[in-house]
């Protein structure tokens, strides 16, 4: 089960921790899952300027069959440009390999309690005996005690391991990204170990979202947005940057089905254009088209002599008509129109509710930016809801240097809810990776 009580403030360096080297040679192998790719980081000791980065693109779902024999290719590619001999392996598995949730137990003697968490997840999950569990005391009182779980499939990490071991490479330690993050700012802002913080990593295309309990990740989450949307050209709107979601969907089908409901008649458009050429001005004309149009909106079943007469009436006040055209008119048959889904629109809200429009490129950039902080206020929001988890702190954002300026401008906002906290800029842009260094300090109940 992995079961075991440690304190979640004591961080000192002792016998039970095991730092990276400062000498050796650290290798540490992570995924992308997104961009697929296979992301390889080399290190002289912890000498970040002599880093290596290699990425190796692949095609297969991750960990399926096919993606097992590319990943046999690239390990063999990346031994051909370098040497594992008596280097450390960290191993860094994406977060979608891993679940975590949190179970309240009441309080027993520790005997009973792991005998009592054994039972309830094994009536919580029907495929126990294929899962891995590691487990901490996330929080306890006299009434109850609240673990926090890390899950993966015992068959992912044999299908993983089975590939390294071809290439004789054995894993120090083996971990998943969002908890080798939340290592790497525990490390370089020391001040954090003992608080409770949400912490964003703000990429390229991504923000990945970790919560971060007493200095233990608790659970994490993935956000679309990412640099390439803090546009300092215009204000962007989230819910035009994607597809339509699920509540979309739904309102747009429902409106669907209840068009089909109706059967829909169509005119021949050269009886219109011929109608049209005989009248000597557009108001004629435009009669002619209304004229149709409310028949068949006051009768949808009408068939195409109503129509006719209809028009005919305007076309020939006389009541004389073509009869060539008579013999030829047929009944039209039902056409059914294609679905053809808009690109969505921005939300028109009221003129109180909308923020002035920034008139500088920076402020351009932090309206586009408060996207990102939004979702962290809902996830602290949530999180305080519930009442055996203590309050958060503060939220720490790891971004780019060159837009950090954003950090400044919310702060200076003042929200009086929290506060916004940068880390130091050596390994900004690989907090995933050199965070598997620290797996051995860390966290250790979220290694795998």
């Amino acid at each position: 089960m992995g079961l075991f009580k440690s304190s979640s403030t004591d961080f000192s360096v002792s016998s039970r921790q095991i730092p990276p080297s400062k000498r050796g040679k650290n290798v540490v192998i992570g995924f992308d899952t997104v961009n697929k790719q296979v992301r390889i980081l080399a290190l002289k000791g912890l000498d970040w300027n002599s880093g290596a980065l290699e990425c190796f693109d692949y095609n297969g779902q991750f960990l399926s069959d096919e993606f097992l024999a590319e990943f046999a290719d690239i390990l063999s590619r990346y031994l051909k440009l370098t040497s594992l001999g008596g280097a450390n392996v960290y191993l860094a598995l994406p977060d979608n390999c891993v679940a975590m949730d949190d179970i309240s137990l009441p309080a027993l003697s520790k005997r009973k309690l792991q005998e009592t968490l054994a039972t309830e997840l094994q009536k919580f999950y029907k495929s126990y005996k294929d899962l891995q569990f590691r487990s901490m005391v996330a929080s306890s009182n006299k009434q109850n005690v609240v673990y926090c779980m890390t899950i993966v499939r015992k068959q992912y990490l044999s299908n993983m391991y089975s590939a390294l071991s071809a290439k004789r490479i054995n894993p120090k330690f083996t971990s998943f990204t969002s908890n080798c993050t939340v290592n790497c700012a525990l490390q370089f802002k020391s001040s954090l170990r003992k608080k409770n913080f949400i912490l964003l990593d703000v990429k390229e295309d991504r923000t990945n979202i970790a919560y971060v309990l007493k200095g233990h990740t608790a659970s994490f989450a993935q956000v679309m947005l990412g640099t390439q949307h803090l546009s300092d050209k215009e204000v962007l709107q989230e819910n035009t940057l994607y597809d339509h979601d699920v509540a979309d969907l739904a309102i747009l089908n429902a409106k669907e089905r209840a068009k089909m409901r109706a059967l829909t008649v169509d005119v021949d458009e050269n009886q219109i254009v011929s109608a049209e050429g005989d009248l000597n001005n557009m108001e004629q004309a435009l009669s002619v088209y209304d004229t149709v149009t409310q028949v068949l909106s006051d009768n949808p079943h009408a068939e195409a002599n109503t129509v006719q007469q209809a028009v005919s009436e305007i076309v020939n006040p006389d009541g004389e008509q073509d009869e060539e055209e008579t013999e030829e008119l047929q009944p039209v048959q039902p056409v059914k129109k294609q679905k053809v889904f808009v690109r969505k629109q921005p939300k028109k809200l009221p003129k109180f509710m909308l923020r002035p429009t920034p008139e500088t490129a920076e402020g351009i950039v932090y309206e586009n930016f408060r996207m990102i902080m939004k979702w962290a206020l809902l996830y602290k929001s949530k999180l305080e809801r519930i009442e055996s988890l203590p309050r958060i702190d503060s939220v720490v954002v790891n971004i780019d240097s060159n837009l950090q300026f954003v950090v400044d401008m919310a702060n200076k906002e003042n929200f009086n809810t929290f506060e916004l906290l940068t880390l130091p800029q050596p390994v900004s842009r690989n907090m995933d990776l050199v965070g598997a260094l620290f797996t051995g300090m860390f966290n250790k109940h979220c290694n795998l």
